[in-house]
């Protein structure tokens, strides 16, 4: 992986520091990278005892046979012992270079897009993958920035009005977003023409506003938000919270709104049949498969935020409690601890179609085997500092652990241009922008014992 540490947003690739953690993490990659083909390992063991056995069988003075004259002058022909020997090292060769097997992803470079002022509502930014323009809202406008995030326009509403969770379908061609009123908010669908560069992105969405399609409407006390295309660009999923409960629903053009039970965040297959949702758990949020029809369900595991990519990846932040020791009792034990409650990216490869419905709905196949992406980096804050100073002044000398609740540091992850995510993490009073470049690489699937 590339990139380094990025101290100002807090966050760093995988694999790319000099802890003790980073050296393990980075052994364990090693360690997962290196193919074991137990069948071929058993053939090569059984080559190996046959050709010892026919070296025993051989008589003392077997002398190498060599070409009849005049044939291939001054040409030796290995004896049997030796073709073994290659044959024992080509193989070796082989079982190093192991079988085509599954892909695996890794987090590249980790790079600070853009930073924003904090608000209540999280920043949710779309991607409009043919041009690789962004879209979020802050302060009810709706700015748009270039693949880098560098912004460059602002479509800002009339008075009284106010924009929020832009969301692209996936050719480009359709803006969807939500036009608060003082009366309620409209879900609105605008067309915008395949040839609109950025330079005329502004225009456009402002012209297209004025004559957008509504695809629902809402009063007033009722918020719509979490805003996903079908991949054909037919159908948008969104979310309705009302007195804290989040309902999702389905709309079309022509077509009632259709209700698939609670449910927010949703992120639709790769063929457009089925919806992992976020819903409320015991504990944690929980991530729910869904058929676009209501009628089936199952129970994912705990997370947030998902994000189910075209080629048949799942990803999701998952809440994970990390724990940092800072001092030692003289016997190597801890003193004074901090643990974080904080978020990982994590992904699992689900496939496409049926074949995602059987891993993702199998409990071998739930979140419980998803794969670590990227970790937040946890130095010491101000608030370990002072922690630290207030039990030296109190002179505290037992075990102590100072808890920090930052989960809600991750405002959201969505899908960005070719292979990256977009992670939003807040940072004090603003929200950053990040991109996580994706590098899928060749794995070796462990050989079974058949």
């Amino acid at each position: 992986m590339s990139g380094g540490r990025d101290k100002k947003d807090n966050v760093y690739p995988l694999g790319n520091g000099t802890s003790l953690d980073d050296l393990v993490r980075h052994m364990r990659q090693v360690r997962d990278s290196v193919p074991v083909n137990r069948r071929l390992r058993r053939e090569l063991r059984a080559k190996l005892i046959e050709g010892r056995q026919d070296n025993a069988e051989r008589p003392a003075d077997h002398t190498p046979e060599r070409a009849p004259a005049g044939v291939g002058r001054g040409v030796w022909r290995p004896a049997s012992g030796l073709i073994l020997a290659f044959s024992l090292l080509a193989a070796l060769v082989m079982l190093m270079a192991g079988e085509p097997g599954e892909k695996v992803l890794e987090a590249g470079l980790v790079s600070e897009m853009a930073r924003f002022w904090a608000q209540d509502d999280p920043l949710t930014p779309a991607v409009s993958p043919p041009a690789g323009l962004i879209t979020v809202e802050r302060g009810g406008a709706l700015l748009l920035l270039n693949r880098e995030g560098s912004r460059f326009a602002a479509v800002r509403p009339a008075a009284g009005l106010k924009y929020s969770s832009p969301a692209w379908s996936p050719d480009g061609r359709k803006l969807a977003l939500v036009r608060h009123t003082g009366n309620g908010s409209d879900l609105i669908v605008l067309e915008i023409p395949p040839e609109t560069w950025s330079g005329d992105a502004q225009r456009v969405i402002e012209e297209g506003i004025e004559g957008a399609a509504v695809l629902a409407r809402q009063p007033a006390g009722i918020s719509v938000a979490g805003l996903a295309w079908s991949p054909d660009g037919g159908t948008v999923a969104y979310s309705l919270r009302e007195k804290g409960q989040a309902r999702l629903f389905l709309a079309g053009a022509g077509r009632d709104p259709v209700s698939l039970g609670p449910g927010a965040n949703p992120a639709w297959s790769p063929d457009g049949k089925w919806l992992v949702v976020e819903r409320e758990g015991r504990d944690d949020k929980t991530l729910w498969l869904v058929d676009k029809e209501g009628k089936r369900s199952h129970l994912l595991g705990s997370g947030r935020f998902p994000v189910w990519s075209k080629d048949g990846y799942l990803f999701f932040v998952k809440t994970v409690i990390k724990e940092k020791i800072l001092s030692f009792f003289p016997d190597g034990s801890p003193q004074f601890t901090v643990q974080r409650k904080t978020g990982e990216i994590r992904w699992i490869k689900t496939g496409k179609g049926e074949e995602a419905v059987k891993t993702l709905s199998s409990p071998a196949g739930r979140l419980a085997g998803a794969r670590l992406l990227l970790a937040p980096d946890s130095p010491s804050g101000p608030e370990e500092m002072q922690w630290l100073k207030s039990l030296e002044l109190a002179g505290v000398r037992g075990p102590r652990t100072l808890f920090l609740d930052r989960i809600g540091e991750v405002e959201g992850l969505a899908a960005g241009d070719l292979r990256s995510l977009l992670l939003v993490r807040r940072d004090g009073g603003t929200v950053v922008l990040i991109r996580v470049a994706l590098m899928e690489k060749a794995a070796i699937r462990e050989g079974s014992e058949k």
